[in-house]
């Protein structure tokens, strides 16, 4: 299963090493000890190719994971420091665990039942490998540094004072917020560009993308971090990747608009009895989007010249590229439209302020790394 809970990893290029020798290990495994033909960067099983992802994590004690979803075997990044044995062992416990679900599916068979144990020994595997440790002895986690820590417990408490201030002073705490994360990516940007460090947080999922968490997701483009759907078998994740201090405000925000959105669109269609069904609700949630885009771009522009804004989009497109080298982009189909909902919407976003109080009750998942292409 892939990654539950707050679990954090970093890109570097040591981490893209320790990538590189995970993909050889593998290729290795599947080749000489599985007995199985690969193509490039494909393995064949049953006439049908596969592409396996390496992703590489930490701040979990977790060892390894295979998500059967992504197709991907998840690596602690810790293994680093471990040696080829157990390195070796435990990825092919995770090898093992992807043929238990390319031969048996998703049956409701043990994780480590007589099929896993079984299929084990057919490769020439004992107890080293089907009883592999799966947990590391301690947690190496990163936490907050004192500079990002100090602009979220500022931007937040900007956000509250937004909420319990009426008119202009809630604007003024609004505005004042997102000029704070403006400066703060503009005064970090030359380290920001030769920085090493990543972080990749798994901030919404589901089975398809709804306007809702489509919306949302524009407006955490603006939270000076960038995003990718990342598709699988069984649904879909939204991915922001960024500096440490982006990544989690932008988590944060995730959580509140999720709640936000639906509640000020019920409290609309309450008031205007025309707006009614998918089309209105699906534009107004667009109008919000617009509205509060809109009114954070007049802060930017005020605070940062068109050159800083562009290196900054720059940036943003270079931190997505490192993680997603091969990035395919995709392209919206067209929606029907209710201008009347999509205005009430815009009206809406413009006066939409981020609220506190909804992270320490989060209990969803996110991912946190760095994928690379077996």
């Amino acid at each position: 299963m892939a990654l539950q809970g707050e679990e954090r990893g970093v890109y570097s290029d040591l981490t893209l090493a320790f990538v590189k020798r995970v993909q050889q290990l593998l290729r290795s495994i599947l080749e000489s000890e599985m007995h199985i033909d690969i193509r490039r960067s494909r393995f064949i099983y049953q006439n049908y190719t596969y592409k396996l992802t390496v992703v590489p994590f930490m701040g979990s004690r977790r060892v390894a994971y295979f998500d059967r979803s992504l197709f991907e075997i998840g690596v602690n990044r810790q293994l680093l420091y471990s040696d080829a044995h157990f390195l070796k062992n435990t990825l092919r416990h995770e090898l093992a665990h992807m043929m238990v679900f390319l031969k048996y599916g998703n049956v409701g068979i043990a994780d480590h039942g007589s099929e896993f144990r079984d299929l084990c020994r057919s490769f020439g595997w004992g107890a080293e490998v089907y009883s592999a440790k799966t947990e590391l002895e301690s947690e190496m986690g990163k936490e907050l540094s004192l500079k990002e820590a100090k602009l979220l417990n500022q931007v937040k408490k900007l956000f509250s004072l937004a909420q319990s201030q009426e008119g202009h002073e809630s604007e003024a705490a609004a505005l004042k917020a997102n000029e704070l994360l403006l400066k703060y990516n503009l005064q970090n940007l030359v380290e920001q560009e030769n920085e090493e460090s990543l972080i990749v947080a798994r901030v919404m999922s589901g089975k398809r993308v709804s306007a809702l968490q489509k919306t949302v997701g524009q407006i955490l483009k603006s939270f000076y971090v960038s995003a990718v759907y990342n598709y699988g078998s069984e649904g879909f994740y939204y991915e922001v990747i960024g500096q440490r201090a982006n990544v989690e405000l932008a988590r944060y925000v995730s959580d509140f608009l999720l709640y936000e959105l639906p509640r000020l669109w019920k409290l609309e269609k309450a008031k205007n009895h025309r707006l009614k069904g998918l089309k209105s609700q699906n534009s107004f949630y667009r109008g919000v989007a617009d509205g509060y885009l809109k009114k954070v771009n007049v802060t930017a522009q005020q605070w940062a010249d068109s050159k800083q804004l562009v290196r900054m989009n720059q940036l943003r497109e270079s931190e997505m590229r490192k993680v997603y080298p091969r990035l395919s982009h995709s392209y919206s189909s067209r929606t029907s439209h209710c201008e009347e909902a999509w205005a009430q919407g815009q009206s809406q976003g413009h006066a939409l302020n981020i609220r506190p109080g909804l992270e320490e009750n989060r209990s969803g998942s996110i991912r946190q790394l760095t994928s690379n292409k077996f």
